[in-house]
């Protein structure tokens, strides 16, 4: 069976974004988390097969790197290739770890029958799991989240 260096890779990722800093490529990917269907036609991220949980991946790569990094991250056609390279690494990781679950075969499926079929417990889960929005479970958010802010909103009323 083949194997893959996991932490070698990681290292290859890292050594690339290092380049640079920390804040601005931190910023760059939860500027393109957060507006992924704009940003979704970008070069690099056409390679990626989750633009969440990939860019979270390299957010916490950048993160535990020792080196500060020099350069700014804006987008550019120089960084879209080290941005590409990177993706690449990061689909050699996914590929070897995912390879039973997610096949390349899928594409190739004719019957649309075959493609919508759902494993039962990730039906469940999706359901049991949901989000209730009672009104009394609003009520009690909306407290949670001011109750910290009491004092301040209750002087503000005052005057």
């Amino acid at each position: 069976m083949e194997t893959l260096d996991i932490r070698k890779k990681s290292l290859e990722i890292q050594d690339i974004i290092s380049l640079y800093t920390k804040e601005s490529f931190v910023c760059f990917f939860a500027d393109f988390i957060r507006h992924n269907p704009e940003r979704g036609e970008l070069g690099f991220s056409k390679k990626l097969k989750s633009k969440l949980k990939d860019s979270i991946y390299l957010i916490m790569l950048r993160l535990s790197s020792p080196i500060d990094g020099e350069q700014v991250l804006i987008y550019s056609e120089e960084v879209d290739k080290n941005l590409q390279l990177v993706a690449d690494i990061l689909l050699q990781i996914v590929d070897f770890y995912l390879g039973d679950i997610y096949s390349k075969d899928f594409d190739e499926i004719k019957d649309e029958k075959h493609k919508a079929f759902i494993h039962e417990m990730a039906f469940k889960d999706y359901f049991q799991n949901g989000v209730l929005n009672y009104r009394e479970q609003e009520l009690n958010k909306v407290i949670r989240l001011f109750h910290p802010y009491q004092d301040k909103n209750k002087g503000k009323i005052r005057n």
